[in-house]
């Protein structure tokens, strides 16, 4: 399998996923975090919460929640 190396951007949008995992962290649930870098340069992280013993969850990017059942 071929690898490459990470580049101080892919650094900065892995460090923003984990940043927004961890401001919206609650226990025994399942979080996965995700950050885009636009054109423009900005960047937008958002992240997956479920609660494993449920099917309900919830999707967070910035400040707005949408849930989903």
């Amino acid at each position: 399998m071929h690898t490459f190396d990470l580049t101080p951007k892919d650094v900065e949008l892995i460090d923003e996923a984990k940043k927004k995992i961890m401001s919206l962290y609650e226990e025994d649930k399942h979080h996965v975090g995700a950050a885009i870098r636009m054109k423009t340069g900005e960047m937008i992280s958002a992240v997956h919460i479920e609660l494993a013993a449920s099917a309900e969850s919830s999707f967070q990017i910035s400040d707005q929640n949408v849930l989903s059942s």
